[in-house]
């Protein structure tokens, strides 16, 4: 039997807003691969399979929850010093014992391991921070495929990541007051006063769009605010920020 099903990038990842594909079974690997062949590794086309919701379109969640600062802080063992609680989260994160981590494996785990809903959520920042984590290091392992997942060695920075790239997409998810997932000039420049607190004076809103719009779309996607958000330091003001001496290694 043939299904509908939505293709969900909330942050625009691949440059994309909604694509409808036709899936049956295990086929829509393969539908993945003829559409994205050049942005998309098997790994991420297993994750993305945890966006697929028959028939539905996805709408914000997180814009107007207020975010548990102090519990995720607490849930992420981002200090140095935490290594032993790392190497046991990790442990709890590779159920196998491979000693690598894919994206699905890291997806499943922040819903059942750390528990941390909002994050769950936050599907972009997900994929961001795993994305960055894995190309930290230059895989040793034998087999060759260490590069595509995370490792132990990568598995703090991924922590870190996780943490920064959640608080951009809360910052991205507030300013977009019309919940389509991208940003408007209009939503932009009316954001003007909160996006302020979050990183300084903005002399020009229309020409500090245009630069953050890479591809000359018309529209500020989650991965392009995330890489102005990084050159801009982005803090946001309600956030319990006691995460500064790990931002230093990020």
């Amino acid at each position: 039997m043939l299904h509908s099903y939505w293709l969900v990038d909330p942050g625009g990842l691949y440059n994309i807003q909604w694509e409808v594909i036709k899936a049956t079974g295990s086929t829509y690997a393969a539908s993945f691969q003829q559409l994205y062949a050049r942005t998309l590794s098997n790994s991420t086309i297993k994750y993305i399979s945890l966006c697929l919701f028959p028939g539905t379109v996805t709408g914000s969640m997180s814009r107007n929850k207020k975010v548990n600062w102090t519990a995720i802080n607490r849930k992420l063992p981002i200090d140095r010093s935490l290594k032993a609680d790392r190497k046991r989260l990790f442990r709890s994160f590779d159920p196998n014992g491979n000693g690598i981590l894919s994206l699905a494996e890291v997806d499943k785990s922040i819903r059942d391991v750390l528990r941390i809903d909002d994050i769950f959520d936050a599907k972009p920042a997900i994929m961001r921070a795993f994305q960055s984590a894995k190309a930290v290091t230059k895989s040793k392992r034998s087999d060759g495929v260490g590069d595509d997942y995370i490792e132990f060695r990568e598995f703090r920075y991924f922590l870190i990541a996780l943490r920064q790239y959640f608080e951009y997409y809360q910052a991205f998810e507030r300013t977009d007051s019309s919940g389509d997932h991208r940003l408007s000039l209009k939503e932009f420049k009316d954001a003007k006063s909160k996006i302020e607190k979050w990183v300084g004076k903005i002399q020009d809103m229309e020409a500090e769009f245009m630069m953050i719009d890479k591809n000359g779309g018309g529209f500020i996607l989650f991965d392009e605010f995330c890489d102005w958000a990084i050159r801009k330091h982005l803090d946001l003001e309600d956030d319990d920020d006691n995460t500064g001496a790990a931002r230093k290694d990020w």
